[in-house]
């Protein structure tokens, strides 16, 4: 008999994957500070996407989360940039 294994996503993987979001829409921003944590596991065979919102006007602090195909989210984060 054979088993298939489902491979997780490495939960500091995911959680740069957040931090790379925010550098790449934003190149000359430097993150003064960082925080996450998983809410449910992230599988390899699934397509996964990076959302985030700014959350104050002058987009110092931004919300962020993992999601896969269905919607689910795996990973939330908060990052606040430097003044």
């Amino acid at each position: 008999k054979y088993r298939t294994i489902e491979r997780l996503v490495h939960e500091p993987l995911s959680a740069m994957m957040l931090l790379e979001a925010v550098v790449h829409n934003n190149p000359d921003v430097q993150i003064e500070k960082f925080s996450y944590r998983a809410t449910n596991p992230l599988y390899m065979d699934k397509l996964e996407y990076i959302r985030g919102k700014w959350t104050d006007e002058s987009k110092r602090t931004a919300t962020l989360w993992c999601v896969d195909e269905d919607e689910r989210v795996g990973m939330t984060g908060f990052v606040e940039l430097v003044k």
